[in-house]
């Protein structure tokens, strides 16, 4: 039986009149590898923080099925890419928060087919370690991370920076 999306069982588990023990069961071990993620990656841009949890959340059930990591969570209607929905923020309201998911997931779920798994990991751990870089200008512990880090942190090896990719 293939896996729930994260969009229809997030609602799905709203609605606890409508949720069975076995789609709760389902969705269980997904939901943990999300929460545990977030150990790691919070305070950055919310995109970002549940992007990388919902696609780390994915490579375990994956492994265990036997199946690729794909987008299994509904697209954003809302913004077709990460520069759209920081444009859009507080204007979509609770809807920008579901878009992070979708996005922030398929935006990492590129960029591991597009680089590798072993820079792909690189990177990721790039990005992580730039996040907790000290930021003098706030009060909060490490930097909150954005689309300037990730541009960064997966810039090919010996690539001269670029100021903005479109659509990213």
């Amino acid at each position: 039986m293939p896996a729930p999306t994260t969009a229809a069982t997030l609602q799905s588990c709203r609605n606890t009149t409508s949720t069975t023990t076995a789609t709760k069961a389902r969705f269980l071990p997904h939901h943990i590898a999300h929460k545990v993620a977030h150990y790691y990656w919070s305070g950055n841009a919310e995109w970002i923080d549940e992007g990388t949890a919902d696609f780390l959340a994915a490579i375990p059930e994956n492994a265990r099925a036997g199946t690729p990591v794909a987008a299994t969570n509904q697209p954003c209607p809302y913004a077709r890419n990460i520069a759209r929905l920081e444009e859009l923020g507080n204007e979509l309201g609770s809807k920008y928060h579901t878009c992070n998911y979708s996005l922030g997931k398929r935006l990492f779920l590129d960029l591991y087919r597009s680089v590798g798994r072993s820079r792909f990991r690189k990177s990721r751990r790039d990005l992580y370690r730039a996040s907790l870089v000290e930021n003098p200008n706030d009060r909060r512990q490490g930097t909150e991370a954005g689309i300037e880090h990730l541009r960064e942190a997966f810039q090919a090896p010996g690539a001269q920076p670029r100021r903005r990719t479109p659509g990213l």
